[in-house]
């Protein structure tokens, strides 16, 4: 309750209606007297003592007449009237003015100060003056200045005021005590006997006695709490004066004096005299008289404020459980399809492994495939790690200063390729101007950039993508700006609301046409928002979508050195020949500690390349016995072993006193784990699987290495040129930015068939060549040859089932080409296979199409020239 409520409410009980009523009507009485005083009802003494006041003027005047013959008359006169201000306090003082040199011949008090004669041509209660003749001459004028009769004091003690005053305390008083007479004998409590009233007063509900007339005859303590009013000053009003919310038809009570019978439960709110929303449920029964009618009724009112609010919030709490348990069961759908594709391929390929009598070409071709099918099994985890770890407040940003260009140059390096891949552009430009250094964590923006880029490269079919850098200046500071504009699919509104919650995309048919599990925004929104800055999003249905990510920079010196679009060619330029190197070490001889074999195998691998040499160590005592015989220049310790683990052999290693470096080898790729690595006396931190990058650069930190230059690159990114004529073209989509394709849809569909229609076409474009993203080697055309030559065949079946009508065989025609398109690197497929697969319904004009749909990308598979 605000502290005005407070004071209302205090102020109203304060003042009772007895209260009120008697001095509202000793008010009016009061009124009266004044209204007669105004009206000359009442002698007016102003009035009089003009009268007098004039006479005394005269009075004077005629004596001066008298003695103003002689000097000695005029100054026994002047003596008169000095007597006479000595003796009537009323004037203040008296002057007598020479008419012909208009200046005072002599006066008593400060008349020339006092004296305002001149502004007024008539006498009035303050100034009057009289003419003194002399021969039948006026010769001189008498002035004399009087009290005011108007002012507060004087109207303050004036007969009337006093008069009013009188009559307003001597009837307050009569009619208050009146009036506690008459209410006495109307007092509806009369009608409830004082014992009945005592015993009402201990309920736990509210209760009120109504008369016919819905009058408040008795209100029992507990409903004046509830409401916020003293039951006192409910009586002998109405009940419809209360905030009531009204529901549909009549109130209880009414109901209850019409029907004459009792009504129960019923659910009423209320706004209390504090402004707080109550519920009751509210029962009436009538009091019936002797003819049996209604006489009145009572209300019993039971506050479920309480209950309803907490419904409310059940009914709020299951339906977020319902959305979250949608989302989570989305999710693990998606994660489930995500997963067993690249389950698919390194279970199958290690089978065929495992079992023998493969080829040297062929192994390597295999596990080609299920490294990198481990390869995005890693980035699903990594971004579910991401994700709760940022949400758990556990991500630590490590800010210090970077060259943002290479940065930038490292991203579209990375995913040139991928863009590459699907015929689009990937450009980077500067608007205006970047500093060329800013505070910040590299790794993280880079992560930021590389998942939102690559989200609009995987919804863009034709055109490109475009990454604009600019410093952008806010209220806070100038902020790093960076704009990923796209030409892809474009999002509807209600998209935009949620395409930054985890787990979630635009709808399913996003989710069959493109896969993914919908993390990748919701990471990148809380890393930008971690860097200091935020994303947001505008877009438009098949135009294209602008991601706009800002970052912190940190302090901007003024001996900043700037990089604009001119110069940004050179500091690309320059970034390309400083990372086109390699490390190799001039020696050192490792320890690897763990006890899978597997993972022993791997390290092992990795250091041979790198021309190291290295010893073994299932556990952490066979470490401490092998540190004590041999000199190893760097120990890879896992953490998580039998015997003993690697922390408490870490510990038993710095107790000796050895200070050797120790990298700390373990799968749970969280900061936690890192610091308690540290904190364990490890000198570095490496996660499983390790990859060959991240343990070199660990191992550069501890060994002497030297740079090596690489061969540069002359490979480009492909160019598409604009098409003016595609029928391919989606709607809205600017002709520029649609691939040409060398034939129509229409005409490459069945014979018998009815054209495909254009938002099929719009929904799933048909590259000009649908080419594969393996690398360009013997192992993998075999691959991409043995795929071109089964399709065509497995397209032709599967068009006789379509006639035939077995659903479930085209269903398994579909899982089978997500997995081997996905395998051999021709992503076109994918999309409406992932469909085919995840039909729910058979749908015959559907599947038509999308049959037909990949008998043209069949078509159009570029097969290397070996084949």
């Amino acid at each position: 309750m605000t502290y005005q409520k407070k004071t209302k409410q205090k102020t109203r009980r304060a003042l009772s209606t007895r209260v009120r009523l008697a001095f509202g009507l000793s008010l009016f009485a009061a009124s009266v007297v004044l209204a007669g005083q105004l009206l000359g009802l009442v002698p007016n003494v102003n009035k009089a003592t003009m009268q007098s006041r004039k006479l005394q003027t005269e009075t004077l005047a005629i004596t001066g007449s008298s003695v103003a013959e002689t000097t000695a008359g005029l100054r026994s006169y002047h003596r008169t009237l000095q007597h006479t201000i000595a003796r009537n306090p009323q004037i203040r003082s008296i002057g007598l003015r020479n008419l012909r040199s208009n200046a005072l011949q002599f006066d008593s008090g400060d008349h020339q100060k006092l004296w305002k004669a001149s502004d007024s041509a008539r006498s009035n209660d303050e100034f009057m003056f009289v003419p003194i003749f002399k021969d039948g001459k006026e010769i001189a004028q008498l002035e004399v200045c009087y009290q005011p009769l108007i002012s507060a004091k004087s109207f303050l003690t004036s007969p009337a005021f006093r008069l009013a005053f009188f009559v307003l305390v001597i009837t307050f008083l009569f009619f208050y005590w009146m009036l506690s007479r008459t209410l006495k004998q109307l007092d509806p409590r009369g009608a409830v006997p004082k014992r009945v009233r005592e015993a009402f007063n201990t309920m736990a509900e509210g209760l009120l006695i109504l008369d016919r007339n819905g009058q408040i005859m008795m209100a029992n303590d507990k409903f004046g709490s509830l409401v916020g009013i003293d039951s006192g000053d409910l009586l002998a009003t109405s009940v419809d004066q209360l905030s009531w919310k009204l529901p549909e038809g009549k109130l209880p009570w009414e109901t209850a004096k019409e029907g004459q019978s009792s009504i129960s439960d019923s659910i009423l709110q209320i706004t209390d005299a504090n402004g707080d929303e109550r519920t009751f449920m509210v029962s009436a029964a009538p009091v019936l008289g002797n003819g049996g009618n209604a006489r009145g009724v009572i209300v019993t009112f039971d506050d479920i404020t309480l209950l309803e609010r907490q419904k409310v919030e059940l009914v709020e709490a299951r339906k977020a459980a319902d959305d979250a348990n949608e989302a989570k069961s989305n999710f693990l759908s998606r994660m489930s399809h995500e997963i067993r594709t690249p389950m698919n391929a390194i279970i199958g390929y290690t089978d065929i492994l495992q079992r023998g009598g493969v080829e040297a070409n062929e192994q390597v071709r295999y596990l080609t495939t299920i490294q990198s099918s481990g390869e995005h099994l890693l980035e699903l985890i990594n971004d579910i790690l991401d994700l709760s770890k940022v949400e758990a407040g556990q991500m630590r940003l490590e800010r210090r200063e970077v060259a943002i260009v290479p940065v930038l140059a490292n991203v579209v390096e990375t995913l040139k390729m991928k863009a590459s891949e699907k015929n689009l552009y990937l450009d980077l430009e500067i608007d205006g101007r970047i500093p060329s250094k800013v505070e910040t964590d590299d790794t993280r923006l880079r992560q930021v950039l590389i998942n939102t880029i690559g989200n609009a490269i995987k919804f863009t079919s034709d055109g490109g993508v475009k990454l604009v850098a600019t410093l952008a200046e806010v209220e806070s500071g100038p902020m790093l700006q960076f704009d990923i504009i796209d030409t892809g699919i474009g999002m509807s509104p209600k998209a935009l609301q949620t395409i930054f919650d985890p787990f979630t995309q635009a709808d399913d048919s996003v989710t069959r046409r493109f896969g993914g599990t919908g993390l990748g925004l919701a990471i990148s929104k809380q890393l930008s928002e971690a860097l200091g800055g935020g994303i947001k999003v505008q877009s438009q249905e098949q135009v294209g979508t602008c991601f706009t990510i800002t970052i912190d920079p940190g302090e901007i010196g003024t001996d900043v050195r700037w990089v604009t679009n001119q110069s940004l060619a050179s500091e690309s330029e320059n970034h390309t020949a400083r990372t086109e190197t390699e490390i190799r070490f001039n020696r050192g001889h490792l320890l690897i500690v763990d006890d899978g074999k597997a993972n022993r195998d791997l390290a092992a691998v990795m250091l041979k390349r790198l021309g190291l040499t290295f010893d073994f160590a299932t556990n952490g005592r066979e470490s401490l016995e092998q540190i004590s015989k041999t000199k190893y220049d760097v120990v890879l310790m896992d953490m998580n072993m039998p015997v003993m683990d690697g922390m408490t052999a870490v510990g038993h290693i710095r107790r000796s006193g050895l200070s050797k470096p120790i990298v700390a080898l373990t799968a749970l790729a969280v900061e936690s784990e890192r610091q308690k690595c540290l904190d364990a006396g490890c000198s570095s931190f490496l996660t499983k699987p390790i990859r060959m990058e991240t343990l070199v650069a660990t191992l550069a930190e501890f060994l002497d290495y030297k740079e090596v230059k690489l061969p540069r690159s002359n490979s480009k990114p492909v160019t598409l040129k604009p098409a003016a004529d595609s029928v391919t073209t989606p709607p809205n989509v600017p002709a520029e930015l649609i691939v040409e394709c060398s034939e129509t849809a229409v005409n490459l569909t069945h014979p018998d068939r009815q054209p495909i229609p254009a938002n099929f076409v719009a929904e799933f474009p048909l590259p000009t060549v649908a080419k594969s993203t393996l690398p360009e080697d013997e192992e993998f055309n075999s691959i991409i040859c043995e795929f071109a030559d089964m399709l065509p065949e497995k397209l032709e079946e599967i068009q006789k089932t379509l006639e035939v009508g077995s659903f479930e065989e085209i269903k398994k025609f579909g899982h089978w080409l997500v997995g081997s398109a996905g395998t051999v690197g021709l992503e076109p497929f994918v999309a409406p296979a992932r469909e085919i697969e995840n039909m729910v319904t058979f749908d015959h004009r559907r599947l038509e199409n999308l049959i037909d749909h990949l008998s043209m990308l069949c078509d159009r598979i570029e097969v290397p020239q070996k084949c």
